[in-house]
């Protein structure tokens, strides 16, 4: 299995990433992981990123011929883990860009009881859940604690 001028392995007639690039994209290096995305690629994982009922074209098909490629070929697409490691990035981005407004939902509710519907309560909670576990896994737990005020001052909740 001799490499090619790019550094890949050939194998069978299918190219193979190099074992190193691999270890970096599993470590989660998302600059890494533009870097090595075609245009198309990127333009294909930010239109995964966005919710289905939010998508211009709305479609893979369309999107797929506004690519100038197949469907199958998004398809395949859809198996390059660096593809979903730009998705995760910018799901993450506008998670993070919600937390001050779902602070402020919970703050309002911890002051006025019942100054705001249970859904966006609810919706703020889970807001901070996901960010939470995220903070988490850094050593920070601001979700519980903010829950566990809202809960002391409204215990029928």
């Amino acid at each position: 299995m001799e490499p090619d001028t790019h550094g890949n392995k050939q194998r069978k007639g299918k190219t193979r990433r190099v074992k190193m690039k691999r270890k970096l994209i599993k470590q989660g290096k998302a600059r890494v992981a533009k870097s090595e995305l075609t245009p198309e690629q990127m333009a294909f994982a930010e239109w995964l990123a966005i919710p289905s009922f939010e998508r211009v074209p709305p479609t893979q098909k369309e999107l797929a011929a506004q690519l100038n490629v197949s469907e199958r070929t998004l398809k395949n697409w859809k198996k390059i883990p660096e593809i979903w490691l730009v998705v995760g990035d910018t799901n993450e981005n506008e998670l993070r860009e919600l937390v001050p407004e779902a602070r402020a939902v919970i703050e309002k509710a911890i002051r006025n009881p019942g100054s705001i519907s249970r859904v966006t309560f609810d919706a703020a909670k889970h807001i901070l859940a996901q960010w939470g576990e995220q903070r988490e896994r850094a050593g920070g737990d601001i979700v519980r604690t903010i829950v566990e005020m809202y809960k002391k001052y409204n215990p029928d909740v």
